[in-house]
């Protein structure tokens, strides 16, 4: 496990990764000056289809965007369990999970 990948605490708040703190306090920076809203950590999120629950995931953050709920991730790799949740997400919600590379 690298560095970034360590699990960091801040403010009394345990991050999975440096990386993740790092990306949690840019947003905060960005809600603060109005560029978003709504922003929460840990968002759980239901994979259901045709009211059968697929799998559970649980997203770094989400937040609004310019009237659009943004979900994101921080990944230092993909791995392929959450790259099958991430198709699912796209094919039930019908938009993509960002991104931010550690």
């Amino acid at each position: 496990m690298s560095p970034r990948e360590q699990r960091t605490a801040a403010d009394g708040t345990v991050f999975d990764s440096k990386a993740e703190l790092a990306r949690w306090e840019q947003l905060q920076l960005m809600q603060r000056a109005g560029r978003i809203s709504n922003l929460a950590r840990q968002h759980p999120v239901k994979l259901e289809v045709n009211g059968v629950l697929i799998a559970r995931m649980r997203v770094d953050f989400v937040y609004t965007r310019c009237g659009w709920t943004v979900h994101e991730d921080v990944k230092g790799f993909v791995t392929p369990d959450w790259k099958l949740k991430a198709r699912l997400f796209r094919a039930i919600y019908g938009r993509e999970i960002e991104i931010v590379k550690a």
